[in-house]
């Protein structure tokens, strides 16, 4: 009973499920230094401070509510200083060796089908000889990986695996692995409109292309304005594809219809200077440094395509969705369509490339997720108050961005290999990009600039250090920025790394990071451990249930009885239940990425390499699916379980 009681109470805290994903690309990865003009973070104040800290505030808010206004009168903006080496280039898409000049034609291939694309890659791209009219792309996406699979069979077909060096090998490997993955899902019909899903939404997805779109001379901005004079077309293409997965009979569920109406009423506002696109493209502008005549035009010629042309345009797309009211079905998990399981079996592999069942996969994931609870019990043992108290904990180190990244780099040097001092741009969102779930996130270099590595930083929600200092761990020093650096600068570097993302090793990389962070910024060790597990755990829980769900076929109910029996109660279950319905298998990619990361690097360690040597050695591999980078490490982590 006692342990019941300990981890119920427990619960009450875990259950703010801080699930935030990280642009990570992103995505993002997903998709970094230097100054900044408006320090937006400001300290906390301390429980001694508090009280006078308040009554200062309450004398200050008349004046802060008339500043506010002259802001929105003036239209202020947040600037930010883009001070970083330009130029920098890693592209080179010429080479002798024919391995390397076909990786190139594939990096090409990936890299041109639209112009957002081709900018996101290159900031340049005449000086390498690519020339290419304003595009969307084609919408016809099975002409496109019909293409591609062609593109690489003939290719890899042509070379012999053991006359290529071992990093070629690895990359062919990586190539093989798509090749595979192909064949292996090709047949899966849509069961649900993926284009109006949170993760894969369209709109949602071209407005962070939009708003990220950087502007680094005139020309970038004229082309900005160009490809938004285009953009009715390209709805209309939209709005094709998803009348076929509806004519198809692909679910929409409720969820799925009210997100992408308010995904698409973000692209919406009164007046062209208030919207969101036009707010982005005024600050994305500052690094282009024109003169104020030729901002002016620009901006003028921004919002007459945004009220003639942009704005009609997503009405009627809004419109169109609208229509789509009586499609609306019950949400319900992959595991009830027919060949669902087998999909859902298909992409969670494609996810993390373990190589190993989905059931395996579960049993695996149970099992830690009951270690960590007893882990909870243990500490609870032997330090009380801990459980109480940790959620109250502070950093050891500042709250300011700079200061945090600058720290970072330094503790990172003793497990991590030492790339010299790094540059990074930290840019604040303005006002009107602001989410309150995100704290940062971290954008790529284009190939022929990688002196831009941009933190993308929200002011109005740096006030937790804690939280403040893994973020930025996961996106900068040592996680993603620091794993771009690493492989730039890497002798053997293929521009082909960069259009090849394994969601599993990048994010379980960054939470695997989130933990060493936690350790280095939190004094008392059973706190830090304690703050981790409950980030861990939110993500394995919803792991277990994304598999329950989506493959053992658990309905509504059995998630309720899932969640009741390990003593989280079933206030969020409506909640879980419509993340893992809305995204099948994206949560494990962080859940499930985490702990085998954190397995390969304890098997590494457990053959007597040092933390420093096993993360050399993951690093040197690079991005891979789980399968590919145990075979080259010579590691079976889940040995136990693929019996």
């Amino acid at each position: 009973m006692k342990s019941k009681r300990i981890i119920a109470l427990f619960m009450c805290i875990i259950l703010s499920l801080s699930l935030v994903f990280t642009g990570c690309s992103k995505e993002k990865d997903s998709d970094k230094k230097d100054d900044t003009k408006n320090e937006q973070v400001s300290p906390e104040p301390t429980p001694d401070e508090g009280d006078d800290k308040d009554k200062e505030d309450d004398k200050e808010d008349d004046k802060d509510d008339d500043k506010d206004d002259d802001k929105d009168d003036d239209k202020d903006v947040v600037e930010n200083v883009f001070d970083y080496e330009k130029g920098q280039s890693v592209l080179s898409l010429e080479d002798e060796d024919e391995f390397d000049s076909f990786l190139n034609e594939v990096y090409l291939f990936l890299n041109t089908t639209d112009s957002l694309t081709l900018h996101f890659a290159m900031q340049n791209p005449e000086d390498y000889g690519i020339e290419m009219e304003l595009t969307y792309g084609d919408s016809d996406t099975d002409t496109f990986e019909e293409d591609f699979i062609e593109l690489l069979e003939d290719g890899l077909a042509d070379f012999d695996y053991d006359e290529l060096s071992e990093s070629q090998q690895i990359v062919y490997d990586l190539l093989s692995y798509e090749l595979d993955m192909y064949y292996q899902g090709q047949d899966f019909e849509n069961f649900y409109i993926w284009s109006l899903a949170q993760s894969g939404n369209v709109i949602s997805n071209l407005q962070s292309m939009f708003t990220e779109y950087s502007i680094q001379t005139k020309e970038d901005a004229e082309t900005y304005i160009e490809l938004l004079k285009m953009y009715p077309d390209y709805l209309e293409d939209v709005i094709d594809v998803i009348q076929e997965d509806v004519d198809a009979g692909a679910c929409l569920t409720q969820d799925m219809y009210d997100m992408s109406i308010d995904m698409a009423k973000d692209w919406l506002s009164d007046e062209a200077e208030e919207n969101v696109i036009y707010i982005a493209f005024r600050a994305n502008l500052q690094e282009a440094e024109l003169d104020e005549d030729e901002e002016d035009e620009l901006l003028s010629q921004l919002a007459d395509v945004i009220d003639e042309t942009m704005m009609p345009a997503m009405e009627d797309y809004i419109d169109y969705i609208e229509s789509l009211e009586d499609e609306i079905d019950e949400p319900k998990g992959l595991a009830s369509f027919d060949g669902g399981k087998e999909y859902y079996d298909w992409l969670l592999e494609s996810y993390l490339g373990t190589g190993i069942s989905t059931e395996q996969l579960y049993e695996y994931l149970v099992d830690e997720h009951d270690a960590m609870w007893d882990r909870i019990l243990e500490i609870s043992e032997e330090n009380p108050t801990a459980l109480y108290f940790f959620m109250s904990a502070k950093s050891k180190y500042s709250d300011d961005p700079e200061e945090i990244l600058e720290a970072l780099e330094e503790l990172a040097k003793e497990y991590f290999p030492d790339l010299g001092d790094l540059d990074w741009v930290i840019s604040y969102l303005q006002k009107e990009q602001e989410v309150d779930s995100i704290a940062a996130y971290y954008l790529s270099p284009q190939l022929d600039n990688i002196g831009r590595r941009i933190i993308r930083v929200n002011g109005s929600n740096v006030t937790d250090s804690i939280y403040l200092f893994v973020t930025l761990a996961h996106e900068g020093i040592p996680g993603h920025l620091y794993q771009d650096e690493y492989s730039l600068n890497s002798d053997d570097y293929q521009e082909i790394n960069s259009s090849l993302s394994y969601l599993g090793y990048q994010e379980g990389w960054a939470m695997y990071v989130e933990k060493l962070a936690t350790d280095w910024c939190i004094e008392d060790d059973d706190y830090a451990e304690l703050w981790f597990i409950n980030t861990m755990s939110s993500y394995v829980m919803v792991s277990i249930a994304d598999i329950g769900v989506n493959y053992m076929g658990w309905s509504y109910d059995d998630l309720c009885d899932w969640m009741e029996e390990n003593g989280y109660g079933t206030d969020m279950v409506d909640y879980i239940y419509g993340l893992v319905v809305s995204d099948p298998g994206l949560y494990p990619a962080y859940g499930i990425g985490y702990l085998l990361m954190n397995d390969t690097v304890s098997a590494l360690v457990e053959q007597g390499d040092s933390l420093m040597e096993a993360h050399t050695k993951i690093l040197e591999i690079g991005c891979a699916p789980y399968s590919i980078l145990w075979d080259r490490l010579g590691v079976e982590p889940l040995a136990e379980y693929a019996k």
